[in-house]
């Protein structure tokens, strides 16, 4: 079972490279890893890491727009590249909003 751990050593550098920060949250028997991307406006995205079994899930979501949002699963192997991914949907969202974001 893959576990946060097995994660960590590509989600630390990714989040070095986009200026991010990661939260760790556990509640009622369910720990996620959530990742707050926030444009120059102050406008706030949300990329949450689940764990279910051997599948690992990445969801996007613009918390300013109900329902906007979108989730894929994969294996570790792949997961460095649909974290990416995920991310660059997201700026795909700030710059098609005409915002920017830069990077802290």
């Amino acid at each position: 079972m893959i576990k946060y751990e097995d994660l960590d050593q590509y989600i630390e550098p990714f989040l070095i490279k986009y200026g991010l920060h990661v939260y760790k949250i556990s509640a009622h028997d369910t720990s996620i890893r959530s990742i707050d991307v926030v444009d120059d406006s102050g406008d706030v995205y949300q990329i949450n890491i689940t764990i279910n079994e051997n599948n690992i899930s990445i969801g996007i979501w613009d918390k300013k727009v109900d329902g906007k949002g979108k989730t894929s699963n994969c294996k570790i192997s792949s997961f460095e590249n649909k974290l990416t991914k995920a991310y660059e949907k997201i700026e795909d969202w700030i710059t098609s909003s005409g915002k920017s974001r830069t990077p802290v």
